[in-house]
């Protein structure tokens, strides 16, 4: 019988680990810059840090939404999710084009038109 239910514990735990690695590919991590803005991945939650230098003074805006990378048709989309009554980002909201990949020994991702570098 213990022989039986380790088995079955077994199966399970590797079931687990064969689903845990079919989905790695939709998670990004890791934070990525473009220009002012600065994006940090964190599991299925981002935070977007747009910074602006005005009399020389820094200003700084951050945004924290939900992200969730899908697949259709051979091509990736990140959709951004903002809670009810926060402040969206003006670029980085709804569905658009994702692109991951690495130049020139660089990580990067592409969302819409903006290349984001990894820092």
């Amino acid at each position: 019988m213990k022989r039986i239910i380790s088995t079955l514990l077994v199966c399970v735990l590797l079931l687990g680990c064969v689903f845990t690695l079919a989905s790695c590919d939709k998670v990004i991590t890791g934070s990525y810059k473009a220009g002012a803005t600065t994006i940090n991945f964190k599991l299925n939650k981002v935070e977007i840090v747009d910074e602006v230098e005005i009399l020389g003074k820094v200003s700084s805006t951050t945004y924290e939404a939900k992200y969730k990378v899908t697949e259709e048709d051979g091509k990736y989309y990140i959709t951004f999710t903002y809670e009810d009554g926060a402040d969206k980002h003006l670029i980085l909201n709804g569905k658009l084009a994702l692109e991951r990949g690495e130049k020139d020994g660089t990580k990067y991702v592409q969302i819409g038109i903006i290349t984001y570098n990894k820092i």
